[in-house]
């Protein structure tokens, strides 16, 4: 009867030991809550937490090709005008170790006439660079992995087609990988 007791005793303990191995398996709650869809124009889905731009942030973003070509109309700008331009979230692309932020233009000349423009920006111990510019209507990041990052989806549409295209994290940035054109149907 005692042996019977103890070999209880022991089931018991490792069924904790496990339940506790697969709590610790599981990402943090704070990273779950954080959004992955962006679609600004319905009600600003997964923007509305959004802050501006830290410095670094600003820095990287105005180093890119888009903030070159409207580099007229930015000149006049001071700092904080510049950072108005952007809304910026946090989300969660890939290592623990790394901030990952979703940067959505909010007006011209960083937003497009008729589309959204984003940007994925990574900030590794105070370094930030930005590993992609995609515009759409909305952006998506994806449960699908490349690289150890998250892949992206960003969608487009006119009256006679719809574009879905892919970014895949080659390592470096990431990379446009597939594009899918949807016709419309018109009534």
């Amino acid at each position: 009867m005692r042996r019977v007791w103890q070999v209880a005793a022991l089931l018991w303990l490792l069924s904790i030991v496990v339940i506790v191995c697969a709590d610790a398996q599981k990402p943090p709650r704070s990273l779950d809550a954080r959004p992955t869809v962006f679609v600004p124009d319905d009600e600003n889905r997964g923007l509305k937490n959004a802050n501006p731009p830290s410095d670094a942030i600003l820095n990287a973003l105005l180093a890119t090709s888009e903030a070159k070509e409207a580099h007229n109309e930015l000149s006049g700008l001071n700092r904080e005008d510049l950072r108005d331009l952007f809304e910026v979230v946090r989300v969660n692309l890939g290592p623990a170790d790394e901030e990952d932020y979703v940067v959505h233009g909010t007006s011209l000349p960083m937003k497009g006439a008729e589309n959204d423009w984003f940007w994925i920006v990574r900030n590794n111990r105070g370094h930030s660079e930005v590993v992609l510019f995609a515009n759409g209507y909305s952006l998506e990041l994806l449960k699908r992995m490349t690289s150890g990052y998250r892949d992206i989806r960003t969608v487009w549409s006119a009256p006679a087609y719809t574009l879905t295209d892919i970014y895949h994290f080659d390592g470096v940035r990431y990379e446009h990988t597939h594009r899918f054109t949807r016709t419309n149907r018109t009534p």
